[in-house]
């Protein structure tokens, strides 16, 4: 959809998603806290290694 207001084009999008970041010591308690609480497993979940980093998304908040 486009809205033309003026001298500018304002377009209306919708968001999909909405990821929050949690900076943890341990991922696997916490991982396994929130599936828990949201009762849906991770549903990405990958390690870089090279910078010390591991992934998850759980659930739709």
């Amino acid at each position: 959809m486009v809205i033309f207001r003026g001298p500018y084009i304002v377009t209306k999008m919708k968001v999909l998603q909405t990821l929050s970041r949690l900076h943890l010591n341990d991922l696997n308690p916490t991982l396994d806290f929130y599936e828990k609480l949201l009762c849906t497993p991770a549903a990405m979940l990958f390690e870089i290694p090279q910078i010390g980093l591991e992934l998850a998304q759980v659930g739709d908040i």
